[in-house]
């Protein structure tokens, strides 16, 4: 990614998103409105993205996000849910797709949850960072498979080859994950008024072996998980403005991070960094050597 390609080929996209976003905004009320969608992980550049972005916008009047994400840190979803809860007073989550592993815990935290039929959540299964390279991520699902295995397995010298295999450091870190997952859930379902909060929870934590489960609406029906509908009259420009973000993150870029409001945008796709305003545009080059 260059200058030239994001001026000829992602800017143009991004001004049809802020005009999909606008358009929703306007139906849904006088509330601050943001979108946020990656591909690369909700870690830590997702998080520095988010702040630098809402924090321009009025506090105390609600914010409307609209959420795709395959999953990233427990820690960072947690700490973009309270963020939007303490400086916005009240949370709506809209997921067209997908908002899955810990993306699923912003949803979960939310005031209100806006989904149909094609929304899919997941089992809040974290990435967890491996202790002796920080640079490296695992599915705590994955390293809970393979411990699993190691203890299944009865050829004490298999078990034994299998075991230093495996590093006691990351299983730690998977045993502090799953147990920072299910702190968290548990203490936003504890506030809901619903019955049957051990089976949300359950659900939610460790009733799934595949970590990439469809929790659909259908399974939240069932759990009496409150949520509303998409309204119809901004359904169209919900998918319209979701298609177009993922086209870009999926196949223009790969790997990558859009978060924009009505007015500002930020864009990341590996190296390559750009913010700007939609009525003056700040340069790629300039957004890189140091606005804030």
């Amino acid at each position: 990614m260059d200058v030239a390609q994001f001026n000829t080929e992602i800017m143009p996209k991004l001004n049809q998103c802020q005009q999909y976003l606008g358009r929703i905004s306007d139906k849904l009320g006088d509330r601050n409105s943001i979108v946020l969608v990656e591909s690369q992980g909700m870690f830590d550049d997702v998080a520095y993205g988010f702040q630098r972005i809402v924090r321009r916008l009025p506090v105390n009047k609600g914010l409307d996000l609209i959420l795709e994400s395959h999953g990233g840190s427990i820690d960072v979803a947690a700490a973009i849910a309270g963020l939007c809860h303490e400086r916005f007073g009240q949370l709506r989550v809209i997921v067209p797709f997908y908002a899955k592993s810990a993306a699923t815990l912003v949803v979960l935290a939310a005031d209100e949850r806006m989904l149909n039929c094609f929304t899919q959540l997941g089992p809040v299964d974290p990435q967890v960072r491996n202790p002796q390279n920080p640079t490296m991520w695992f599915p705590a699902h994955s390293i809970k498979e393979a411990f699993e295995q190691v203890e299944a397995t009865k050829d004490k010298f298999v078990k034994m080859a299998m075991a230093d295999k495996l590093d006691p450091f990351l299983i730690g870190a998977f045993r502090d994950a799953a147990a920072a997952s299910k702190q968290y859930v548990e203490e936003i379902v504890e506030r809901w008024q619903v019955p049957s909060k051990a089976e949300i929870i359950s659900t939610f934590t460790d009733k799934y072996k595949s970590h990439g489960y469809p929790i659909d609406v259908r399974v939240l029906k069932s759990l009496n998980v409150p949520f509303t509908p998409i309204p119809t009259d901004i359904e169209t420009d919900v998918y319209d403005l979701h298609e177009t973000c993922v086209n870009i993150v999926s196949k223009d870029v790969n790997e990558g991070i859009i978060i924009l409001t009505k007015s500002e945008y930020m864009f990341i796709a590996g190296d390559f960094r750009s913010r700007g305003s939609f009525q003056s545009a700040i340069s790629p080059s300039v957004a890189r050597s140091g606005a804030n």
